[in-house]
């Protein structure tokens, strides 16, 4: 009886190890499996723990997937996006806007097509060049996932490009409210791109979209990941004496990627006696500021968040916009001296740049 038992466990295992074996050393997800009863379902757990492993560490790969640099205002493609289709439009939504529809974070993107095209908003991740340096993704998975937001049926989805062809999501399916479209990709041999893609199609037809992700692998993300971000500050110096004047501090100082600058803080070594040391911080000489930050009078710091047009405040980044500081008031008395104007500022890292020539990283 023993034997018997010690027989039969031995032909179980040879047969699950048979079956394991069948296993592709790259195992595609599928979200069905196992079933239930299944005879395999010992091998389609493995395949899909495999599938999983891939994700371990996972990081979005976008940048900006809440929208939040427009550098060239509320109706023109966001920073790291590109808009394409006959007669498209684009358009910032969400937190103090007409259309207040997101989903996450402050802002979402409103892409609306022509009556003949299809409109499509983009981010290319890597370009052909930058494919030839990564020539080890061929072959790979890369999946997406995004929140989109249609009213008609059938007009709206999500795509990965790779220079080659397409996978797309599922449409939305019209309900007016934000659904979790996903998408997998497995590269061709030698792709000549990797771009993520909203499209809607051509009728005039509108969509909104909001926490675009792409990751590695063959596991579409079940919600919006966040993408590597930083916050830098440029620290300007003026010593001496507060002077009124433009450009102080003789800097013009250019960002190499999009940029948000998100406050100003300042500092000054004497404090003014009578009235306000008063900032003003510039894009290409406009101001960001309709209330601008300033010391106080007997203060020695002082700071403001950019609150004037919104576009005034995001930067395209390897470009001739300098950021400049003028000095509005000193005072009189003693006008506080050797200050410091720290502007703070938010860009977005992508994690797939290491493969992008110098002019690429932006």
């Amino acid at each position: 009886m023993l034997r018997s038992k010690a027989r039969a466990a031995t032909l179980s295992l040879l047969t699950l190890a048979g079956l394991l074996s069948a296993i592709p050393a790259m195992a595609q997800w599928d979200p069905t499996k196992p079933t239930t009863n299944s005879l395999l379902v010992s091998a389609e757990i493995r395949n899909n723990w495999v599938a999983l492993a891939t994700q371990v560490g996972n990081v979005n790969l976008m940048a900006d997937p809440t929208f939040d640099i427009w550098s060239n205002g509320d109706s023109s493609a966001p920073d790291h996006y590109t808009v394409s289709g006959a007669s498209v439009a684009i358009a910032r939504t969400g937190s103090g806007l007409g259309d207040t529809n997101r989903k996450l974070g402050s802002f979402a993107a409103k892409l609306t097509s022509g009556a003949g095209a299809v409109g499509t908003l983009q981010q290319q991740l890597l370009n052909s060049a930058a494919i030839g340096r990564a020539n080890a993704l061929g072959g790979l998975d890369f999946s997406a996932g995004a929140w989109v937001r249609a009213t008609v049926a059938s007009v709206a989805r999500i795509g990965l490009y790779d220079g080659t062809g397409t996978s797309y999501s599922s449409f939305h399916t019209g309900n007016s409210t934000f659904q979790w479209l996903t998408v997998t990709r497995t590269l061709t041999a030698s792709p000549t791109a990797l771009t993520f893609r909203l499209e809607v199609n051509a009728g005039t037809n509108a969509a909104h979209i909001s926490g675009p992700t792409v990751v590695f692998g063959s596991v579409p993300p079940s919600y919006s990941m966040p993408a590597p971000v930083r916050l830098d500050e440029v620290v300007l110096t003026v010593a001496g004496n507060c002077a009124t004047g433009s450009q102080k501090g003789g800097a013009r100082f250019i960002f190499q990627r999009p940029a948000i600058v998100v406050n100003t803080m300042l500092s000054a070594g004497t404090a003014p006696t009578t009235q306000a040391i008063i900032v003003d911080v510039n894009k290409s000489g406009a101001t960001m500021y309709s209330t601008k930050p300033q010391i106080a009078a007997t203060a020695t710091f002082g700071q403001a968040a950019p609150d004037s047009t919104y576009g005034q405040r995001s930067f395209q980044g390897g470009t001739g916009e300098p950021l400049t500081i003028d000095f509005d008031q000193c005072g009189t008395g003693t006008v506080g001296a050797d200050v410091n104007v720290h502007v703070w500022y938010k860009t977005y890292e992508r994690p797939l740049e290491v493969f992008l020539a110098p002019a690429d990283q932006n």
